[in-house]
């Protein structure tokens, strides 16, 4: 029995970081600051640890004009 590997399959994660998806949306880190600051974006924050909702922040941009 052949288990996949981290290798040969991709998993989508439901919830990314700031960089990953600045690099989604082909913006800097500072203006997915300022979209947070703005309430524009989908979030948890714990402690000091700050996690976005990809398909929630995907819905909200494109509901704002920001995504095609």
């Amino acid at each position: 029995m052949n288990l996949p590997t981290r290798n040969t399959r991709q998993v989508e994660r439901p919830f990314v970081t700031k960089e990953v998806l600045a690099q989604r949306y082909g913006v800097c880190g500072r203006t997915i600051k300022k979209w947070m600051k703005a309430g524009i974006l989908v979030f948890f924050k714990v402690k000091r640890v700050v996690r976005f909702h990809a398909e929630g922040c995907d819905e909200t941009l494109r509901t704002r004009g920001f995504l095609g």
